[in-house]
């Protein structure tokens, strides 16, 4: 596992594994690769494994409204199975998400049975 380190960004931080890239007038240029977590001056954060810089394989992200995905990215979206929970009712829904849009959502009760599918939703970003 490689050390953690934060490194900051003009809209917030990253705190967790990440590779060099090179050094250009004294300053480092890292990418993120590995596990961790971008924490956004908006009050968003995005947790997970990241490749290339982008967030990859499993994570989260909690919205700045509370509002919480937990599933799939491909190359920094939202991409394949995933849950998403609305902070303000509770309800969970069971999702299915192509490059951040949503393709197909179901309500899941906290029981986690399903019990019928949603005409609309609006998820945050």
């Amino acid at each position: 596992m490689k050390e953690p380190i934060r490194i900051n960004y003009d809209n917030g931080y990253f705190v967790g594994e990440v590779e060099f890239v090179y050094e250009k007038d004294g300053i480092q240029y890292y990418i993120r690769e590995g596990k961790g977590e971008m924490i956004y001056d908006n009050g968003m954060r995005k947790i997970g494994t990241w490749q290339k810089d982008k967030m990859e394989g499993t994570g989260m992200v909690i919205f700045k409204n509370g509002d919480v995905y937990e599933g799939e990215f491909k190359r920094g979206y939202k991409h394949g199975n995933g849950l998403y929970k609305f902070s303000s009712t509770g309800n969970v829904y069971k999702v299915v998400m192509n490059y951040d849009k949503l393709v197909s959502k179901e309500f899941d009760h906290n029981d986690n049975k399903l019990v019928h599918k949603v005409v609309d939703i609006e998820l945050s970003r």
